[in-house]
């Protein structure tokens, strides 16, 4: 394995699906973060960790350095809560803000630590959200984070230019993010249907096409791309 990548979120879903695809490549050593795991591969290497906690990246092992390109991640995030914002408590807000963005400034620093003197390839990853772009109802929190995660990544990409900087919007992704949406009704989320709606069109994206786009940027990074992309510009 030439590469080594390091994903958040790799229980399910998007992460999930990025880590097996990168695993059938037989190119990549692949860390997942997360606290579940039901992946099992010679190049894959668990590391039980809550993004929720504060001191979470304390517990990650040293790089290795003899890979020739590193790319971290971060696609761990959660949605809720979904209501107006004087009904949200300060108990919800401090644990979407720890996971949508706290862990993603904390790991950022952790890897940049650990292969800023490193001679390779390297890359950040965050997976943003078109809410970030655009406000939603009642998704005041989801918003506010994916949008500081956008400013993030243009500020990581202006302090270290040796690093190819995303964040990128991946679209409506049959993922269980898509169900939960879906469950809820028109008082609890005003624009449910629109969820609904493209679900039933079968418009949502594959996971496992997404994570091929993913792999294709990375393997393919230029500097014609800006930080903020969307899976439409891949």
């Amino acid at each position: 394995m030439n590469h080594l990548a390091v994903i958040t979120g790799t229980h399910r879903g998007l992460g999930h699906a990025l880590a097996k695809h990168m695993l059938s490549t037989g190119r990549y050593m692949v860390w997942g973060i997360s606290r579940y795991n039901e992946i099992e591969h010679p190049n894959f290497h668990f590391h039980q960790t809550d993004l929720s906690s504060s001191d979470a990246v304390d517990s990650l092992p040293d790089i290795p350095t003899h890979f020739h390109s590193y790319t971290l991640i971060h696609n761990a995030g959660i949605l809720q809560p979904i209501a107006p914002a004087h009904r949200i408590q300060p108990t919800e807000l401090q644990r979407i803000y720890q996971i949508n963005i706290l862990s993603a400034h904390l790991l950022s620093a952790w890897f940049i630590r650990q292969t800023l003197p490193v001679t390779a390839s390297k890359h950040i990853l965050h997976i943003s959200s078109g809410a970030g772009r655009y406000p939603v109802t009642h998704w005041s929190a989801y918003c506010a984070t994916k949008a500081a995660l956008d400013m993030l990544s243009q500020c990581l990409a202006l302090e270290y230019p040796q690093y190819r900087v995303y964040a990128l919007a991946p679209g409506m992704v049959d993922t269980d993010m898509q169900s939960f949406i879906r469950s809820h009704t028109p008082d609890t989320f005003p624009e449910v249907q629109r969820f609904k709606s493209a679900k039933e069109l079968n418009q949502l994206l594959d996971p496992l096409m997404v994570s091929n786009k993913i792999i294709h940027l990375i393997e393919n990074s230029t500097t014609s791309l800006p930080v903020k992309i969307s899976i439409k510009d891949l």
